[in-house]
């Protein structure tokens, strides 16, 4: 098993579970994506969770430039959350969710880098348009909200969008097992 292999395994699969309660239950999973950039608390984990894998790649990363500093980036780290969720209340779920779609798309890529198949040309689509929807979630979180207005306007589409998301998290699925 090749690493992207892997790597396509766990991203459709987190893909497809993240799309399957808009199949199953849409009325509540409208519910929770209409109230999602209001949400304090998937904000505040969302947060940390960018932080700390942020983090984690400054301190896996090789620079010797920044050898010296490395000692810092746990108080540094815990510092840089509190300012954010402190000065960033507003509308910080949808900004650390892009923050989240920024930070994904790095181990994707990485493993599809060398592997010889075509087919590693879907993964490498689909990390480019999660980061081009992070910056836009960053930069304009309000995005966020107009999108939710657009498409989630009932069970019905948000059943035939939960099924398209399902879909494409289970191709991913079968192109790790079969393609690469």
């Amino acid at each position: 098993m090749s690493e992207l292999s892997g790597t396509a395994l766990i991203f459709g699969g987190a893909l497809a579970m993240l799309y399957t309660p808009f199949v199953f239950f849409p009325e509540q999973a409208l519910r929770a994506l209409r109230g999602f950039h209001r949400n304090v608390w998937a904000g505040r984990v969302l947060a940390a969770v960018a932080l700390i894998w942020s983090g984690w790649l400054f301190y896996a990363t090789p620079l010797p430039w920044f050898e010296p500093f490395k000692m810092w980036l746990i108080p540094m780290g815990l510092a840089v959350y509190v300012l954010v969720v402190w000065l960033m209340r507003e509308l910080l779920a949808p900004r650390a969710l892009g923050g989240v779609l920024l930070l994904a798309p790095a181990p994707l890529l990485s493993a599809a880098f060398m592997q010889p198949s075509a087919w590693r040309l879907v993964v490498v689509v689909l990390a480019y348009v999660m980061a081009v929807k992070g910056l836009i979630l960053v930069l304009n979180p309000y995005v966020f909200r107009k999108a939710v207005a657009r498409w989630a306007t009932g069970p019905r589409v948000c059943r035939i969008m939960g099924l398209v998301g399902m879909a494409l998290g289970l191709f991913v699925v079968f192109l790790g097992f079969t393609a690469y």
